[in-house]
């Protein structure tokens, strides 16, 4: 994820596994290390052929990468039309589906530079049932995208351009 999306150094705090570049000698001088965060964009395929239970797990890897970056990530939901981004936090309990219709994901850029959502890096979660143009829309974005595919529908036009797609089991 790091070489993916970039990352910006936040702040720094001390750590006892880490020794003092100074002192590398001394073990009673703590070493340091530095937090990073990542601007994160995430396009949730909310349309009715992903179920309920793909798109539990789905959101699960995500907040899983907001527990891993330390970060809070913007999640725009889609199906034929996008609604309006929302905060996604690693502390969020609750996640209400917006619309259950067809799937077309191509609006859903055009909803992040609506609302001037600054972001490095892209993560699509869906089911992989696109055409391969709602795919070619994501190339045009250049900024680099993370596709997370809950069926073996991974298809070639998603590892294309610096993309990357990975499938994600469910149970």
């Amino acid at each position: 994820l790091r070489n993916l999306a970039g990352n910006k150094r936040v702040n720094t705090r001390r750590t006892i596994m880490r020794s003092d570049r100074r002192f590398p000698g001394r073990e009673e001088i703590k070493g340091k290390t530095k937090d990073r965060m990542f601007n994160l964009a995430v396009i949730a395929d909310v349309s009715g052929s992903v179920s309920d239970k793909e798109l539990a797990v789905l959101l699960g890897e995500i907040k899983q990468i907001c527990v891993m970056t330390n970060s809070n990530v913007k999640l725009v939901q889609v199906d034929t039309k996008p609604y309006p981004p929302e905060d996604l936090k690693k502390h969020s309990l609750t996640f209400h589906r917006k619309a259950c219709g067809g799937t077309t994901l191509n609006p859903a850029i055009d909803m992040l530079k609506q609302h001037k959502i600054p972001f490095d890096a892209l993560v699509v979660t869906t089911d992989g049932g696109l055409c391969s143009s709602d795919v070619n829309a994501f190339i045009g974005a250049a900024k680099k995208v993370i596709w997370l595919v809950s069926q073996d529908c991974i298809m070639s036009e998603m590892t294309q351009n610096g993309m990357e797609a990975y499938r994600v089991t469910v149970d």
